[in-house]
C-alpha cells in the first residue's frame, strides 16, 4: 500500500528487497514486493489453462526469489514431475505393446507360399557358398551379399516400416516425445531449485520434496528408442528355438561392453537370415577372447598361438576361463563391433567360422583388437 508521512510518499511492500526511490529527490523509497510475486508466480504455475512455456516466467521470478521462491517452485514441480513421470511410463509401456503386435503382423504379412520358397533357395545359395572351401572374398560379395540383402529386404523389420503400416502409431509416439519434452524442461527447473535449496541450510535442505530424489529423464528417450529398435528386431519370423537364445542372450549382452554386444547380435542376425542356429553366448569365452586380445596388445603379436604360458592355443584359453572352444577370429584396427564383424565377413576363413555349426559364441575386445570365440 501506499501512504504518506510527514510529507513523504511511501510504498510498503510485503516482501524484502532493497528500497528502490520512485521519485522525487531521493526522498521517496519503495521496497519491492517479493512476497507478492512469489505469490503471482505460485498462481500463475497452478494455472491448468496455460501450458509450461506461458508459465516459465513465473518459474524464472520463483528461480531468482531465492530459497522461498524455489521452496514454492520445487514443491509443485515435485507432485506434477511424479504425475508426468507415471503417465508418461504408462503411455511408453502401451505404445510398445501396440508396437509389438504392430511389428509381428507385419513381418507375418510379408511370407506368402511364393515369399518362403524363394527364401529357401536363397538361403542355400548363400550356404552353399559361404560354406564351400575354395570360397572366395569375390563370392562372398557376388553370392553371400547379394542372397543376404534380398532375405533382409524380406525378414527384417524397421521401425520406420511399423510407423508406415500405422500412421496412428507413429502419431501416438509423437506425443510421447512431447510428454517427454515437458518432463525435461519441468526437469531443469526443479534441479535448480534443489541446488538452491541444498545450498541454503538444513532448513531448506530437509524437506521432504528436496529430500526425495527426482527421477531423471533425461535417458527416456535413448531408452525409449533400444525399446523400439529390440521389438523391431525381434519381429523378424524365426524358429522359436533361435528367438528363445536371442531373448536369453539379453541379460548376458549387457554386461559386456556395448561395441562386443553389438558384434555378437549382428552374427546371429546373419544366421538368423541364414536359416542357421543362433549362438547363445557364452559369458566366458567372451572373457577369454579379452584376455587373448589384450595379451596380443600389451605383447606385441597378432596370432591364434599366444606365446604366453598356459595360453598357446585357442582350446588352452577357454579352459583357462573355465569354458570350452576350438574356432577363432582375431582382428585389429577396427573401431566397433560391427566393423569387426565386417573385416572377419569377407575373409574366406573367418566367414565359415561365423557360419560354422556352434552353439556358442564369445567376442572379447582390447583397444584396438578383437577376438571372437566358438564353442
Amino acid at each position: 500500500m501506499v501512504v504518506c508521512l510527514s510529507g513523504l510518499l511511501v510504498a510498503i511492500g510485503c516482501g524484502f528487497g532493497t528500497p528502490t526511490p520512485i521519485g522525487g529527490a531521493g526522498l521517496a523509497f519503495v521496497q519491492e514486493p517479493v512476497g507478492l510475486e512469489i505469490e503471482e508466480a505460485v498462481r500463475t504455475l497452478r494455472a491448468r489453462k496455460l501450458s509450461w512455456d506461458d508459465k516459465a516466467d513465473a518459474m524464472e521470478t520463483l528461480l531468482a526469489s531465492g530459497p522461498e521462491g524455489c521452496a514454492e517452485l520445487a514443491k509443485h514441480l515435485t507432485k506434477v514431475s511424479q504425475k508426468l513421470n507415471a503417465s508418461f511410463l504408462k503411455d511408453r509401456g502401451r505404445l510398445e505393446q501396440d508396437f509389438e503386435k504392430t511389428a509381428g503382423r507385419l513381418a507375418e504379412s510379408r511370407l506368402d507360399k511364393s515369399t518362403l520358397k524363394r527364401i529357401d533357395e536363397l538361403r542355400a545359395t548363400w550356404l552353399a557358398a559361404s560354406r564351400a572351401k575354395g570360397l572366395t572374398k569375390t563370392q562372398v560379395q557376388e553370392i553371400c551379399d547379394a542372397a543376404q540383402a534380398d532375405i533382409q529386404q524380406i525378414l527384417d523389420v524397421e521401425v520406420e516400416q511399423v510407423w508406415d503400416a500405422s500412421p496412428k502409431l507413429e502419431s501416438r509416439w509423437a506425443e510421447l516425445v512431447l510428454e517427454l519434452d515437458d518432463l525435461l524442461y519441468l526437469h531443469d527447473f526443479l534441479a535448480a531449485a534443489r541446488e538452491v535449496l541444498l545450498s541454503s541450510g538444513k532448513a531448506w535442505a530437509g524437506k521432504s520434496y528436496v529430500k526425495k530424489t527426482p527421477t531423471d529423464p533425461t535417458q527416456y528417450e535413448e531408452s525409449a528408442l533400444r525399446m523400439l529398435d529390440r521389438l523391431a528386431r525381434l519381429a523378424t519370423v524365426m524358429p522359436e528355438k533361435d528367438r528363445n537364445t536371442i531373448l536369453a542372450n539379453e541379460a548376458d549382452l549387457v554386461q559386456l561392453e556395448a561395441e562386443e554386444a553389438a558384434g555378437i547380435l549382428e552374427v546371429n542376425r546373419i544366421r538368423v537370415r541364414a536359416g542357421l542356429a543362433a549362438l547363445r553366448v557364452d559369458l566366458k569365452l567372451c572373457t577369454a577372447g579379452r584376455g587373448h586380445s589384450q595379451d596380443m596388445v600389451e605383447h606385441g603379436f597378432f596370432a591364434h598361438e599366444s606365446p604366453l604360458p598356459g595360453k598357446k592355443n585357442p582350446g588352452d584359453r577357454a579352459a583357462l576361463a573355465g569354458t570350452s572352444g576350438g574356432a577363432e577370429n582375431i582382428a585389429a584396427g577396427q573401431q566397433t563391433g560391427l566393423d569387426a564383424i565386417q573385416a572377419w565377413w569377407y575373409s574366406p576363413g573367418h566367414h565359415r567360422n561365423m557360419m560354422g555349426s556352434h552353439g556358442r559364441i564369445g567376442l572379447g575386445r582390447h583397444q584396438g583388437h578383437w577376438t571372437q570365440m566358438f564353442g
